[in-house]
């Protein structure tokens, strides 16, 4: 998969409703293909608006999380991601006390898209989808 340059929002944007459009999960879904006018929320961890938001869009996005260790953390999750040798990039999201944030890895493992990159990565995963474009 051809990934494009991600487009990175100054900030949130607040609707009144109380949701919003996160500048992770813009950058995400914008690097993979998604067209930054093509959503206007981008969902919680409640709520993950970014699942429908890619199928809208002709991605598939598959659960790899069974596949993947116990206990999942970033780092972790590279070298599983390796071992699958699957055509796809990988939109993963992780939770800390009060917050979560999404990235975008590449089959080899390696970090596509992050707005708050770690050197040390030990970020808890909630949730890891292959994302792949439908023909």
């Amino acid at each position: 998969m051809v990934l494009q340059q991600p487009v990175r929002l100054k900030s949130h944007i607040k609707h009144e409703s109380g949701k919003q459009k996160t500048v992770c999960v813009t950058a995400c879904l914008t690097a993979i293909g998604v067209p930054v006018n093509g959503f206007d929320v981008t969902g919680s961890l409640q709520s993950q608006n970014y699942l429908r938001i890619l199928n809208r869009h002709n991605f598939s996005a598959r659960s790899r999380k069974s596949k993947m260790p116990k206990g999942l953390t970033i780092g972790a999750c590279r070298k599983a991601i390796a071992k699958l040798d699957e055509d796809a990039v990988y939109f993963v999201v992780v939770n800390g006390s009060g917050y979560c944030h999404a990235m975008v890895l590449n089959n080899q493992g390696k970090t596509v898209v992050d707005t708050d990159p770690r050197k040390a990565d030990k970020r808890k995963v909630h949730s890891i989808h292959a994302i792949t474009k439908m023909k």
